[in-house]
């Protein structure tokens, strides 16, 4: 699946006014602060990493916020790390983007996540677009 560097820009401009929820596994939370950055990577070229997932130069990275937590049981099945196993997580936004209301789609892999008492905060890097 392709990134769509433009609509994700234009997510990101609009992301304090969307209204927006995270997939994850079989569970659905609202998000309640979204951010995304584009960031360097510290490869050279487009490297496949543990067999599993490819690494562009760079990338863009969300933190997505969600109310309650609860997601510390689902992060082990879930996260890139040294399993090759892992999940697409997915972030529906929604509302006025670029100009005209929209839905727009972010597949995503959790990189991190830390939560506190009455919240979670979700690290993911975007690796496709609709919308």
């Amino acid at each position: 699946m392709e990134v769509d560097e433009g609509l994700v820009m234009e997510v990101a401009g609009a992301a304090d006014a969307l209204d927006a929820e995270l997939h994850l596994l079989d569970r659905t939370f609202p998000v309640e602060r979204l951010r995304i950055s584009r960031e360097s990577v510290p490869v050279t070229k487009r490297t496949q990493r543990g067999g599993s997932y490819f690494a562009d130069v760079d990338v863009f990275r969300a933190r997505a916020r969600i109310r309650g937590g609860g997601v510390s049981d689902l992060v082990p099945r879930a996260m890139l790390g040294p399993s090759t196993e892992f999940a697409d997580v997915i972030v529906i936004a929604e509302g006025l983007i670029g100009g005209r209301r929209r839905r727009v789609i972010l597949h995503t892999n959790l990189t991190n996540a830390v939560e506190g008492p009455s919240y979670a905060e979700l690290s993911l890097n975007v690796t496709g677009t609709e919308g």
